[in-house]
């Protein structure tokens, strides 16, 4: 019997990861998916394609989606990066929100797993900020409607595939828990939101990563930044 094929969102960024490493261990078939939207950290996508290379994954996408015209998230101008001061305020309008990303992401990865029979999308949201970000809460009771309605065409029968979020209920100390558990390349992924060629260590994304490495005895991993960062 084929395994059941599953799509994972993979950014190369720690979540992805290690959703990546749960998927496998689950035995099912993985196919990555990764969305390159403009984001100056596009950094993350030479993590993704290493772990995609690590995990030996035979089926990988990358698409593009130009989210210039209409969105004034400093992430998605790669040649305006958000200052150091305004990340590390955590304001509650981030300069680093996105619009709706998270939808458009899992839109992309619908259309994907109806053209590869995947019966299951993966997608790395933790408990920390994703799901107040990306208005995840909300937007999910629509997506499960999107995805009644937009599935099932004449040709995959009632094709509906699930979204699972595996990490949604997990804190940042969890998943590095989880990544050690799994044998996951943490030294391979990527989470800073600055375009740096090393993270900065002071974002709020870098920050939870670190503290919680810090916390495991795994400093090593953790930036020199980040170690000091008061």
């Amino acid at each position: 019997m084929k395994p059941e094929k599953v799509i994972v969102l993979l950014s190369g960024g720690l979540n992805s990861a290690v959703t990546t490493a749960l998927a496998l261990k689950q035995n099912y078939e993985v196919i990555a998916l990764s969305i390159y939207y403009g984001q100056g950290h596009a950094r993350e996508l030479r993590a993704a394609q290493l772990l995609v290379d690590h995990y030996a994954i035979e089926q990988y996408f990358i698409s593009s989606v130009d989210m210039h015209l209409w969105t004034g998230s400093t992430l998605a101008h790669s040649n305006h990066a958000p200052s150091i001061s305004a990340i590390a305020m955590d304001q509650q309008a981030s300069p680093l929100y996105v619009p709706n990303r998270n939808m458009i992401f899992l839109s992309i990865a619908l259309s994907l797993a109806e053209a590869k029979g995947a019966k299951r999308i993966y997608i790395g949201l933790d408990q920390r900020g994703n799901a107040v970000h990306d208005c995840y809460y909300t937007a999910r009771r629509a997506l499960d409607k999107m995805l009644e309605l937009s599935t099932g065409s004449w040709f995959t029968q009632d094709f509906t595939p699930l979204v699972e979020t595996p990490l949604l209920n997990h804190s940042k100390l969890d998943i590095v828990k989880l990544a050690v558990n799994l044998d996951v390349p943490i030294d391979l992924t990527w989470s800073c939101s600055q375009c740096l060629s090393t993270p900065c260590g002071i974002c709020s994304s870098c920050r939870s990563r670190n503290e919680a490495l810090n916390a495991l005895g795994l400093s090593h991993l953790a930036t020199p930044m980040a170690r000091s960062y008061v």
